[in-house]
């Protein structure tokens, strides 16, 4: 009995020292995620790196026009393709201006578990957002929650809402660590997949 309750008074210490999502937390990691327009094209991304490099899908840029990156200020920016991995949905996009003004979010190092809470950060929708004057102060910069439904090694299932503007946003641990960039979805509900990090972790180290 005693052994009992040593372990059922670790599990809920350990359950209680668990990270958690705060409010302070999400506004933190919301100031690394832009805003990208490219042509049509209304998508999301993230600054990775000091260098103001930012991960996003590949179909989000695939139109090959100009892509302008929004900050949550209301700064923008031009930013270059630098390195695109289309069989992934992965793209990298320089942004040199950037450098040193935006914290990037951290990159987890190895794909998350299945059952393990994520969050969704970016613009679901994002040109009702602007069209739209009842909208001011939705879309933009969002946040949803869900778990990790399956993994595989190149996509991550999970339930987290993600819509059209999500795209090439990233989905976070609860330690807001990069767990994989939106990539597509199903129709029906709550089914999303995500370019896992493993694969963005790959294209870092041998961009094309």
């Amino acid at each position: 009995m005693l052994s009992i309750l040593i372990m059922l008074t670790s599990l809920g210490s350990a359950r209680a020292n668990a990270p958690q999502s705060t409010p302070e937390r999400v506004q933190h990691w919301m100031n690394s995620v832009v805003l990208l327009v490219t042509g049509p094209a209304w998508c999301s991304g993230v600054v990775i790196d000091d260098e103001g490099t930012v991960a996003t899908a590949y179909h989000c840029i695939a139109n090959g026009q100009k892509t302008e990156v929004r900050l949550r200020s209301g700064d923008s920016y031009i930013g270059r393709t630098q390195a695109a991995a289309p069989d992934d949905d992965l793209a990298l996009i320089s942004v040199p201006g950037l450098a040193g003004k935006v914290t990037p979010l951290q990159l987890r190092e190895h794909n998350p578990s299945q059952g393990e809470r994520l969050y969704g950060l970016g613009h679901p929708f994002a040109p009702v957002a602007i069209r739209e004057a009842q909208m001011e102060g939705m879309l933009l910069w969002s946040v949803t929650e869900g778990i990790v439904s399956a993994v595989s090694d190149t996509l991550i299932q999970t339930d987290v809402s993600l819509n059209p503007g999500n795209s090439g946003g990233p989905v976070v641990d609860a330690q807001g660590r990069i767990v994989g960039i939106t990539s597509r979805k199903l129709q029906g509900d709550n089914i999303a997949f995500l370019a896992s990090i493993s694969r963005l972790q790959h294209l870092i180290a041998h961009p094309v």
